[in-house]
């Protein structure tokens, strides 16, 4: 949570942040635990959904395979393949749902890691697949700083902090703009029908 809120931080100042900051999470350290904890419990559940399946059918195919049933050993395989794809597809798609929690913790001090999941999962709706796009994007930038030794990833994943915190200033300020249109237009039928349901008495 230290190096999140250094980002957000630096990218909210656009200014030079002390090297406190990176210790500030300690201020909040149950906060940042919790977090930590409801965020991947959610994550080894969604994979343990996935993976006694998985499993099961892991094992259907080896013992067809034993039995000399190829044809069908081979049924289970593209099954087991077919299914262990979208078993990455969808846990990719819930770890983007929920990346954006750490930087809501950081800008909302008083809520719960479930509050900001919560809205997180809410801002990520519907633009998944963008953010996915969006950090996939760094994947030349990865394997060069993979030929470096590692050395790269001190500059890569600064910037790509960065790039998601900037995301999620468009995300959020999209979704709460949504809300409060949303809001203003339920305002504005309920007036109208109260002064639908007003007007012929004042006729009469």
């Amino acid at each position: 949570m230290g190096f999140k809120n250094v980002i957000v931080k630096t990218c909210s100042t656009n200014d030079f942040v002390s090297f406190k900051e990176f210790f500030r999470g300690f201020k909040t350290f149950g906060q940042s635990m919790g977090a930590y904890w409801w965020h991947y419990l959610w994550i080894f559940l969604w994979a343990l959904a996935f993976y006694l399946p998985f499993l099961f059918i892991m094992i259907i195919s080896i013992a067809l395979i034993v039995t000399e049933k190829i044809s069908l050993a081979v049924i289970g395989i593209i099954i087991l393949s077919v299914f262990l794809l979208c078993m990455i597809g969808f846990l990719i798609y819930k770890l983007i749902s929920y990346s954006m929690m750490w930087y809501i913790l950081c800008e909302e001090k008083m809520w719960g890691p479930i509050e900001a999941m919560k809205i997180s999962i809410n801002i990520t709706k519907k633009n998944c697949g963008k953010l996915f796009l969006l950090n996939f994007s760094f994947i030349g930038w990865m394997i060069l700083s993979i030929l470096t030794a590692g050395i790269g990833f001190l500059w890569l994943i600064p910037y790509m902090e960065a790039t998601n915190y900037h995301a999620y200033k468009f995300l959020r300020d999209e979704y709460y703009d949504l809300n409060n249109k949303n809001c203003v237009d339920s305002i504005e039928n309920k007036t109208e029908k109260v002064t639908n349901l007003i007007e012929p008495l004042r006729e009469s």
